[in-house]
């Protein structure tokens, strides 16, 4: 597709700088900067102005580029070019989706650079979340083989987390809870799996009990079908709890930062979140994993509170081990050290938002001032996706 020359800080400049200029700007702003399971972003992009052949990626990087420039600048006809560029690689990717070539390496990532352009243009942010669909579907179609290994491992390892936020937003099963999925995508030679891909592994399966308690609340079965059905879901939520009490136990307790700790596993939750918020340096990536623990650990927490009000078996069968209170206190602990620590990233903020999101839907819990705290966080993870990288980003519902 043919650019336009852009006038830029009050002269012309020629078409290949300014968008050589524009594109290098993008690239420094969405380095992950993270460890080395996380190299994806910088991976496909690299592979993208590294070609000597114009490519649809190239094209999906120059749009969002030129969008971010825009809002840099406050630029209107870059803005329009951008908008151009964006318009011009969804009707590419349409008909390639139509086509043979559907199951291209270059469609997938294509696809899930273009995610990113309504975030960065903010005409509508949770337009992106259509997006992460599309991805998920392409993602299941290609099957867990053609993840063994390569960019498109990291692919995968990428965008795991994102599959998952979505499907609990949608309250639908996730193709991830499959064993086929689980350990397909990780046989190759790949590095060993961290301890939030080893959590996702039994996080995976809570879309699934999602679907399982909406389709209880719609009612239209028969009480015997009912209590079965209620009794069904209590099990897999209490094994699901059990599983996330094991990967405490296993994964938490023996990271190495926690266990020089004397009596580490005498703490409670909110002292272990405390302990891990005061860790210097501070360690992002355990932090990601004990708010996605916690995050999950409340949406369990509220499916039981709720099949416990069937009956007391239930109640008695489904003994929590953290209340309400402390799970969302330890959310509002983990969150507040997440969103500033020097380490965090893109994926740490999205990661973030996911414990944030369950802990605001907790109207179970009237406490105005967890409430408060907890709105304020969300509002500062806002303001951190526009600081750093000038995103208005929105988390599925």
């Amino acid at each position: 597709m043919s650019v336009h020359a852009h006038t830029l800080l009050g002269g012309p400049i020629p078409v290949a700088q300014a968008n050589a200029a524009i594109l290098s700007q993008f690239l420094s702003r969405f380095k992950s900067g993270g460890p080395a399971e996380r190299p994806w972003i910088e991976l496909v992009m690299a592979r993208a102005v590294s070609s000597t052949t114009p490519s649809l990626i190239s094209t999906a990087l120059q749009a969002n580029a030129s969008a971010l420039c825009a809002n840099d600048l406050q630029h209107p006809e870059i803005s329009k070019h951008a908008t151009k560029l964006y318009l011009f690689v969804i009707e590419r990717l349409q008909a390639l989706l139509r086509s043979p070539s559907w199951s291209d390496t270059l469609v997938l990532h294509t696809c899930m650079i273009i995610s990113f352009y309504d975030r960065i243009a903010g005409k509508d942010p949770a337009g992106s979340h259509a997006h992460v669909r599309g991805v998920a579907r392409l993602i299941q179609a290609k099957g867990p083989q053609s993840f063994i290994s390569g960019i498109e491992h990291q692919t995968f390892r990428y965008y795991r987390i994102n599959i998952f936020m979505i499907s609990v937003a949608d309250r639908t099963p996730c193709f991830l809870a499959e064993a086929d999925w689980r350990n397909i995508p990780f046989s190759g030679d790949c590095p060993p799996k961290t301890i939030l891909d080893i959590l996702l592994d039994s996080l995976t399966e809570i879309p699934g009990v999602l679907a399982a308690a909406e389709n209880l609340s719609k009612g239209g079965l028969s009480r015997y079908v009912l209590v079965q059905k209620a009794f069904e879901l209590a099990y897999r939520v209490r094994c699901l709890i059990w599983d996330l009490e094991k990967w405490k136990e296993l994964h938490i307790w023996t990271y190495p930062a926690i266990c020089e700790v004397p009596n580490s596993r005498n703490l409670d939750l909110l002292a272990l979140c405390k302990l891990i918020t005061e860790l210097h340096p501070y360690d992002a990536r355990l932090g990601e994993a004990l708010s996605c623990y916690t995050g999950a650990q409340l949406i369990l927490a509220r499916v039981a509170q709720r099949l416990g009000e069937r009956s007391f078996l239930m109640r008695t069968a489904l003994r929590l081990p953290h209340t309400l209170y402390d799970l969302v206190s330890a959310i509002v602990l983990v969150s507040r050290a997440q969103i500033t620590a020097e380490d965090s990233s893109l994926i740490t903020l999205i990661v973030t938002t996911f414990p944030l999101k369950v802990a605001q839907g907790t109207t179970e819990l009237q406490d105005p001032e967890l409430h408060k705290a907890i709105r304020d966080m969300l509002s500062q993870v806002a303001v951190e996706f526009s600081r750093r990288y000038n995103l208005k980003y929105t988390t599925p519902s």
